[in-house]
């Protein structure tokens, strides 16, 4: 019995076919993930700000509040990279807050962001000793040397996001109601996370690489504690 053997692309039909090469697979994307770093409030200013933003705000149709524990400062905004750079920018931008004082400060006001259709209400915080200032480019500084982040161009702002939107408020750009009185409450931000942006509220990264299966630290240790500052004078600032 004589062998043989039929070389032909998968599902093509045998015949006028057989001798076609079989087509070329397309490389698989690399998998990529939107990262942000950013501060945390200890608990008991979270816990202060989201009573307070859940009674002033709370009952207003057009927002939608984030849960509690997103409530965070954002310090630098690294847009999509690559899964498996996780570790290292964690590594990167972590070890680059050992040893700074954690901020300690207060509300100047709420402010609709964009000022002139603000798609969100955020909370305007006075960084008048810099220290949120000195963590955010602490982190960027790292990132930028270690080449996984441009710097930005606008200004660094101290603030927190309070409330989006919801649907017609968003598109029309404005809020059904006043915009309430800044809290009276001293926010300590005494840790540094790495986090992944989704759809839904923001959560911290696993620092899991499905691919090298390597981990990484998502949080910092704790911040050099500080006294709060003197509460400020001057209004609120709207951002441009």
């Amino acid at each position: 019995m004589a062998d043989f053997r039929i070389d032909v692309a998968v599902g093509a039909p045998i015949g006028d076919q057989a001798s076609k090469p079989a087509p070329m697979c397309e490389p698989a994307r690399e998998p990529r993930a939107r990262l942000f770093f950013a501060l945390e409030p200890d608990e008991a200013a979270r816990s202060a700000l989201a009573a307070w933003r859940d009674e002033v705000l709370g009952g207003r149709s057009e927002l939608r509040l984030p849960p509690p524990e997103s409530l965070h400062l954002t310090l630098a905004f690294l847009g999509g990279r690559p899964e498996l750079e996780i570790p290292a920018i964690a590594r990167a931008g972590l070890s680059a807050v050992a040893g700074l004082a954690a901020p300690v400060l207060c509300a100047r006001g709420v402010v609709g962001v964009p000022r002139r259709r603000p798609r969100l209400l955020a909370l305007d915080l006075d960084d008048r000793e810099r220290r949120a200032r000195d963590v955010a480019a602490a982190v960027a500084g790292a990132l930028v040397a270690a080449g996984m982040h441009e710097p930005e161009e606008r200004p660094f702002w101290a603030h927190l996001t309070l409330a989006r939107m919801r649907g017609t408020s968003a598109r029309a750009g404005r809020a059904d109601g006043p915009l309430p009185a800044a809290p009276q409450i001293p926010m300590s931000f005494d840790r540094v996370t790495l986090y992944r942006s989704h759809p839904a509220p923001p959560a911290p990264a696993t620092g899991q690489s499905s691919a090298a299966g390597s981990s990484c630290p998502r949080t910092s240790p704790r911040l050099r504690r500080t006294r709060a500052p003197a509460r400020p004078r001057a209004p609120a600032a709207r951002p441009r």
